[in-house]
């Protein structure tokens, strides 16, 4: 359901303008061009396009929620195909960090555990990404 919701979201944006959804939806649409299509490359120019949607979007004006979690399906389920592991933990740490400010602790929690695998797979150790993830709790708890 959701890859047909994503591209009739696309559509919808094609006839009558674009906004920060399509960003959104380029970004599932991008995922499920890997995982369901398994075609790397699409996933890739696709996952291009909604970078610079968002890119575009957060120089024109304020970060909003909605940009933010476009950002957090890029970076959390796409990008790190393409990019290190701690370019995608870093730009997680950074969605973190605006998921706070915006007072969504749901996504900031979502962003610290993909943030978290992403340390353990570039081979952090388990003390260090334990007391990262210990300190971040607690900062959620205040």
């Amino acid at each position: 359901f959701l890859p047909l919701v994503a591209c009739l979201t696309i559509r919808y944006s094609l006839q009558n303008g674009v906004c920060e959804e399509t960003a959104s939806a380029l970004a599932i649409f991008a995922y499920f061009q890997v995982f369901l299509k398994k075609s790397f490359e699409s996933g890739r120019i696709w996952g291009i396009v909604a970078k610079n949607m968002l890119d575009k979007a957060s120089s024109e004006g304020p970060v909003t929620t909605t940009t933010t979690r476009a950002r957090f399906v890029l970076f959390a389920f796409l990008n790190f195909w393409y990019v290190p592991l701690q370019e995608s933990s870093n730009h997680i740490q950074d969605i973190e960090d605006m998921s706070f400010k915006f007072g969504d602790p749901e996504e900031a929690y979502m962003a610290q555990c993909m943030r978290g695998r992403f340390l353990f797979f570039r081979g952090e150790r388990l003390s260090i990404l334990s007391h990262t993830v210990d300190t971040n709790l607690q900062s959620m708890a205040r």
